[in-house]
């Protein structure tokens, strides 16, 4: 059985995706580091930041954390 992966954006939900699907939006931009992301098997309520996962943004799409240099 295929995971399936959602997005959260202002209040609205996107998917379900399939895995390559998902890096595939993460790619061309549609899908951004600070969106809400869940899979298959996680609890409904826990979301995560997309920027937290780490391989599906390319390194350059993610901003450095505050106070940080570049």
């Amino acid at each position: 059985m295929a995971i399936h992966w959602y997005y959260k954006r202002e209040g609205h939900c996107f998917g379900p995706y399939t895995a390559k699907e998902f890096k595939d939006l993460a790619l061309s931009g549609e899908l951004m580091p600070t969106d809400l992301i869940r899979r298959d098997g996680m609890p409904e309520f826990e979301w995560v930041l997309g920027g937290k996962i780490e391989g599906l943004f390319p390194k350059d799409s993610v901003p450095p954390p505050k106070g940080t240099l570049e």
